[in-house]
Order: C-alpha cells, then structure tokens, then sequence
C-alpha cells in the first residue's frame, strides 16, 4: 500500500520531525544566544541595561553644588565629574513632567543634603549624587523649582530630549543608578524610592563595597 501523500511515513514527513526536533533541541541555545548579545547589571526589575555609562557625552549644567562650583549652561562630560573622586556616583533620571519623580524630589534633597554634611567632616571617599533632568528646556527646572517648598542643593546636569537616558535604554522616570569612579554600573532602581529608608541605605552600602 502506498503511503497517504502529507503521510509522516514519507520521506517528506520524516524530515519534518527530524527538523522539529533538531529545532526543539537548539531552542534553549538560541535564547540564551540572544541573552548574552545584551549587558546587563543587577536591577530591581528584569529590565537589562548596559553594563557601563558612556563617559564622553557632553552634558549642560544647570546647577553644581560641588566644590567645583561649575557656571550654568557649561558643558561636562560624566567622565570628568567621575573622575573627581574614587567614590560611586547615584545618577538619578528625572524630569519636570514625571509626577512619581516629583514625589522622590524631597527624598533626593534629604539625601543629597546628608551625603555633603558628611563631605564637609572630611569623608573625601563620600557617595555623591547627580540627577540628570530630561525636559526639553532648562526653563521648565527653574519654573518647578519656584513652586517647590524647598530649595534644591543638588547637582543638576540637563540631558536635552534625553539623549543619555535614551543610550542607556532608560525610557521610565525616575531611574537611578550606582556607578562607579570608572563609570561601571553597580546597581539599578526603577521608580521613585525613600532615599533614607533602611532597605535602600543598605543596599548602597553593599553594592559600594
């Protein structure tokens, strides 16, 4: 008798599930293969992300509270503010138009107030802290700020349309990130955090070591 033609008695049919199951075997190989193509870090989220920043793009200055006192409107590279001292950077993404990023701006300005009190003790190894604004304009900073009950003290670098945020696959804000004096990526938080809490004090101190 002779076999059905689309029979998987045919030579046809064969090849067909001697394929699947070539296929079925190199299936985990070809995920994991797309998984190494991407850096990734330690994050709160399954999110990945480059392993380290890149240190020669140019960003302007809206206000440096370090002791290097920058004018406005200068432009620094990350490189040259990393290189200002052998301790880790928090990066904070943030933005004018993010109503969860304007919920940590408090947070962020007890912490960045904290981190210089212990700087002006003489800890010169000290984390410091850099928030990066992504709005289209400096303007929109000034004019959140005078609606603040606060004055901010942080040091505030402009990332015109986000430029650099885009480079590190940061689209949600806020974003932080612990980087070393090298500009290696340590840790990732997604969201809008308690900068003074227990959990994430510990987590800075561990990743830090």
């Amino acid at each position: 008798m002779k076999p059905n033609k689309g029979s998987l008695s045919t030579p046809s049919g064969a090849l067909l599930i001697i394929g699947f199951f070539v296929l079925l075997f190199c299936f985990p190989f070809l995920i994991e293969s797309k998984k190494v193509t991407f850096n990734s870090a330690k994050s709160d989220g399954a999110q990945t992300f480059p392993l380290t920043f890149p240190l020669d793009l140019k960003l302007r200055i809206y206000r440096d509270s370090s002791p290097q006192n920058r004018f406005k409107n200068k432009r620094v590279t990350l490189g040259e503010i990393l290189k200002e001292s052998p301790s880790p950077v928090l990066i904070n993404f943030w933005a004018t138009w993010c109503p969860p990023c304007l919920e940590e701006l408090p947070s962020v300005e007890l912490l960045n107030k904290q981190l210089k009190n212990k700087l002006n003790l003489g800890s010169s190894d000290m984390l410091r802290l850099i928030t990066i604004s992504v709005d289209d304009r400096m303007d929109d900073i000034a004019k959140l700020e005078a609606t603040l009950d606060f004055k901010p003290s942080f040091l505030v670098l402009f990332d015109k349309e986000g430029e650099l945020a885009r480079s590190m696959g940061t689209t949600k804000f806020p974003e932080t990130y612990l980087v070393s004096a090298q500009g290696k990526i340590l840790y990732k938080w997604l969201g809008p955090q308690d900068w003074l809490s227990f959990d994430v004090l510990q987590q800075i101190k561990r990743q830090s070591k």
